[in-house]
C-alpha cells in the first residue's frame, strides 16, 4: 500500500469517526428547531406565535417537555404587564401553547391541561387589586390560575408568586410521572377553528355554548 492511499484512508476514518461523535453529542435539527420555537414564543420578532404551536403539536410530547422547561416564576406579578415586560407576554404564549397542545380537537374542550393553586397573598382593596383577584380566580373558584386576561380591554393579570411556583411544579410533576401516557389528539384542520382555539387557549375568547344534538 502506497504511503498516499495509506494517508487517504487514516483521514477517511478521522472524518467518519468526527461525524459520528458529533451526531452523538449534537441535538437533532427537529429537536433543536422544537427549542427555538419554544424560546422566542410571544416575544417581539417576526414569528408567528400559531404557525409555531402548530409545528410543535406534530411532536407534541417533545414539544411539551420543551414548554414546561420555558416556565419560570415573575417576581413581582402584581406590577408585570404586557408593554414593559416582554417574559409576561412569553409565558402567557409558553402556557396557552400548552393547553393547545394538550386540549386536542374538540372546540368545546380546548382548555386542555391547566392547573391553579393556592395563594397565601392578600390582595389590596384597590379597583386594580379587586379586578385583578376576580380574574384570576374566574376560572377556578378556590385557586388562581397562572394568568388570567380581561378580554375587553386585554388587561393581563399574573398569579401571586407562590401560586406561580406551585403551578410550574405542578406542571413538571405531571409531564414526569403522566406525560409519556398522555394521549394527545391533533388540532383541527381548520384554519378558522385553529384560529378560536389559539384565542381560548390564551383566555381571550370564550366558545359558545355548547347546543344540544
Amino acid at each position: 500500500m502506497t504511503t498516499s492511499v495509506m494517508v487517504r484512508k487514516i483521514v477517511f476514518a478521522a472524518v467518519v469517526t468526527a461525524l459520528a461523535t458529533a451526531t452523538l453529542c449534537t441535538p437533532s435539527h427537529a429537536q433543536v428547531g422544537i427549542e427555538e420555537r419554544a424560546r422566542r414564543l410571544g416575544l417581539p420578532g417576526d414569528s408567528d406565535d400559531l404557525a409555531d404551536v402548530q409545528v410543535l403539536s406534530r411532536t407534541p410530547y417533545e414539544a411539551v417537555g420543551a414548554l414546561i422547561r420555558e416556565l419560570h416564576p415573575i417576581p413581582s406579578p402584581q406590577r408585570a404587564g404586557l408593554d414593559d415586560a416582554p417574559t409576561t407576554e412569553h409565558l402567557i404564549s409558553t402556557i396557552a401553547a400548552l393547553r393547545y397542545i394538550t386540549g386536542g380537537s374538540d372546540f368545546y374542550t380546548v382548555s386542555g391541561k391547566d392547573f391553579c393553586a393556592k395563594t397565601k397573598w392578600e390582595f389590596g382593596g384597590s379597583d386594580e387589586e379587586k379586578n385583578r383577584r376576580y380574574w384570576l380566580y374566574f376560572d377556578h373558584p378556590n385557586c388562581v390560575s397562572f394568568f388570567s386576561i380581561w378580554p375587553s380591554r386585554y388587561r393581563v393579570y399574573l398569579a401571586p408568586l407562590d401560586a406561580q411556583q406551585e403551578i410550574i411544579r405542578q406542571w413538571r410533576q405531571w409531564y414526569a410521572t403522566d406525560g409519556g401516557a398522555y394521549r394527545f389528539t391533533a388540532p383541527p384542520d381548520s384554519p378558522e377553528k385553529r384560529s378560536l382555539l389559539w384565542q381560548c387557549a390564551r383566555a381571550v375568547y370564550s366558545p359558545p355554548q355548547r347546543t344540544q344534538e
